[in-house]
């Protein structure tokens, strides 16, 4: 069993995730692997905009669906 925090991912996701693929990957480094080339990249890209909670009113978000 890996335990993976979702605090520790937003805050510094490199070890969070590093750890967490040397689990699944049963290793004990990931050094020179392609694995950690792709890690580097995606912490290095900017990351999405985080959640929007609703607006909190009657039908305000529904805009936001397709009509059919």
């Amino acid at each position: 069993m890996h335990i993976v925090r979702y605090e520790d991912i937003v805050n510094d996701p490199k070890p969070a995730l590093k750890s967490l693929l040397e689990f699944i990957m049963n290793v004990d480094d990931l050094k020179g692997t392609t694995i950690e080339a792709n890690l580097e990249l995606a912490i290095s890209e900017t990351s999405p905009q985080i959640y929007k909670p609703r607006l909190g009113k009657a039908n305000a978000n529904f805009d936001k669906f397709n009509r059919i």
